[in-house]
C-alpha cells in the first residue's frame, strides 16, 4: 500500500516558509520541525537587473521563491547592530508566470474621495513596497500579494540584514 504525499503547500491558513519544500527536512532541521529559522532565510540580489525573466539562474536570489500563489507574505526582518549598519533597505519585485517579467511590487496608498474628482491618477495613488529594517531588532510585516507568482528581494546595501519569508491564503 503506498501513500499520497503532497508537493505544495497548497492554500494554507498557517504561514509556510517559501524557501523550503513543504514535505522536505534537512539534517539540521527534520520534519516534523519546530520552527525553520536554521535554513529559513531568503537570499537577496543587490541589483534589480540581476533577476532572471526565464527563472534559469544558477543563483537562487535571482530567481525569487515560489510563493505558491498565496494571498498574504509574511516577513521578518531581523537586522543586527554590528558595525556601522544600523538599517538596511529591500524593495520586493514580482513574478507572474503568464508575463515572465519581474516588476516592483505596489500598494495603494491613497484612492478618490469622491466620484466628482478629475485630477485623480492611477500610478501616482501607488508607492514602491520598499522595506526598512530597525537597527538591533527584528520586524514583523504582513503584506498582501495576492496570489503573486514568485517573490524576489533587492537591496544593494543589506548587511546585517536576515529576512525570513512565508506565505499563506488566510
Amino acid at each position: 500500500m503506498s501513500f499520497h504525499r503532497y508537493s505544495s503547500r497548497g492554500r494554507t491558513r498557517q504561514p509556510k516558509n517559501i524557501k523550503r519544500s513543504y514535505f522536505s527536512g534537512s539534517v539540521d532541521v527534520p520534519s516534523p520541525y519546530p520552527h525553520a529559522k536554521a535554513s529559513g532565510s531568503v537570499a537577496m540580489v543587490s541589483l534589480a537587473t540581476s533577476l532572471n525573466n526565464s527563472l534559469a539562474s544558477s543563483t537562487a536570489a535571482a530567481n525569487g521563491y515560489d510563493t505558491e500563489n498565496q494571498k498574504y507574505l509574511h516577513l521578518a526582518l531581523s537586522q543586527s547592530n554590528a558595525g556601522s549598519f544600523t538599517t538596511s533597505t529591500v524593495t520586493l519585485y514580482g513574478y507572474n508566470r503568464q508575463f515572465g517579467v519581474w516588476g516592483k511590487m505596489k500598494y495603494p496608498v491613497a484612492f478618490p474621495t469622491s466620484s466628482l474628482q478629475t485630477d485623480w491618477n492611477f500610478m501616482k495613488n501607488y508607492a514602491d513596497i520598499t522595506l526598512t529594517s530597525e537597527a538591533g531588532s527584528t520586524i514583523y510585516l504582513t503584506i498582501p500579494i495576492n496570489g503573486t507568482d514568485r517573490i524576489a528581494f533587492v537591496g544593494a546595501t543589506n548587511a546585517g540584514l536576515t529576512v525570513f519569508a512565508a506565505g499563506s491564503c488566510d
